[in-house]
């Protein structure tokens, strides 16, 4: 009954409207603001005696910091608090000396836990050394490389260091640990690409060939043969010409006297065609006096298609098994090694 009237009273707008302004009234009051303070802080630490109600109340802290954490104006700030906060901290003698006691002992757990070292050395390989140093243009891992910032440096250096102008990668510049040490120091490294180190752009004809184009195109073989299923003669014109089949085995090998071939492939007469039109314009064609046979032109000039040269399905898949064969030796000795590598650090330590 006692409820029921109370709901009576509170749907009268001029009570309604009384309430709220006494409410404000003692609101504005330091002692029951202080009275309030102590009566919410004792009901949430009786309220948190009860585990359940304590988890939803982290889960809804968390969600509720992770969407504030959203406005990078906010992340800022809070960094800033952070950072602030830290450096008042230790200005206390024996703030410092415990957070030092307690890094000391996190590193000295992490050494000498095992599977920790080997989750850091994977992670740390993970993606591979593809990181590009701006300044040595040498591919590194995470861990090798700092973002590049031109405020760091000093501005009379700052166009050798930074030669690379395009971003690695999440699109951010990096440069390496060595490069580093010399930028701060107003000091360019000796294997800057600013020093003539840097490799000439590959040209657009030659980027696409395969492994076999490139050879069909080479106009010196020093350890390999070029040898056809039948007659087979020395060629002073590139590219070698092909019998009237238009399909041929083609097979390259280190020796004749070797059972398996080093590489065989499928062709585009057109890709070798546009990639021999620009190196015989190249010092090392024109001193040799080689030219371009203008009969193949006319048989394989137009043809974008590949051209099939095995014959015998069955040394692809002989070469493939080697292949399959092969990789899995190279990775069970890379996992040794790397291994060894580990015995080796632990034993140090």
């Amino acid at each position: 009954m006692k409820k029921e009237s109370m709901k009576r009273t509170r749907s009268n707008l001029a009570f309604k409207k009384k309430e709220l302004n006494y409410i404000r009234e003692m609101r504005s009051k330091k002692e029951f603001r202080e009275k309030k303070k102590v009566n919410d802080r004792i009901g949430k630490e009786r309220t948190r005696l009860d585990e359940r109600k304590r988890s939803q109340e982290r889960i809804r802290d968390k969600i509720s910091r992770r969407k504030e954490r959203e406005d990078e104006d906010y992340r800022d700030e809070e960094r800033q608090r952070d950072r602030v906060a830290r450096r008042e901290a230790r200005e206390d003698v024996e703030y410092r000396d415990l957070e030092r006691q307690r890094d000391r002992n996190a590193r000295a757990i992490f050494r000498n836990n095992e599977s920790s070292l080997i989750k850091y050395y994977e992670d740390g390989i993970l993606y591979g050394p593809t990181y590009n140093c701006v300044c040595c243009g040498g591919l590194f891992f995470l861990r090798s490389v700092l973002i590049f910032e031109r405020s760091k440096y000093c501005e009379q250096i700052i166009d050798k260091i930074c030669f690379l102008r395009s971003p690695s990668i999440n699109n951010n510049f990096y440069i390496c640990l060595t490069c580093d040490k010399y930028a701060k120091n107003k000091r360019v490294a000796n294997l800057t690409l600013s020093n003539g180190l840097d490799f000439l752009t590959v040209d657009i004809a030659l980027i696409d060939l395969n492994d076999l184009e490139e050879r069909l195109c080479s106009p010196r073989l020093p350890f390999i043969q070029i040898k056809g299923l039948c007659n087979w003669d020395r060629q002073q014109k590139c590219p070698r010409n092909f019998d009237e089949s238009e399909t041929i085995q083609l097979k390259l090998k280190r020796r004749l006297t070797d059972t398996n071939s080093y590489i065989f492939d499928t062709i585009r007469p057109a890709k070798i065609i546009r990639a021999l039109r620009y190196l015989i314009t190249k010092p090392l064609f024109t001193d040799n006096n080689i030219h371009i046979r203008s009969e193949w032109f006319e048989n394989y000039g137009s043809s974008e298609v590949p051209r099939n040269f095995i014959v015998n399905e069955d040394d692809r898949l002989e070469m493939e098994t080697l292949e399959i064969n092969q990789n899995q030796t190279s990775r069970v000795i890379n996992e040794i090694d790397s291994l060894q590598k580990i015995e080796r650090r632990l034993y140090r330590w």
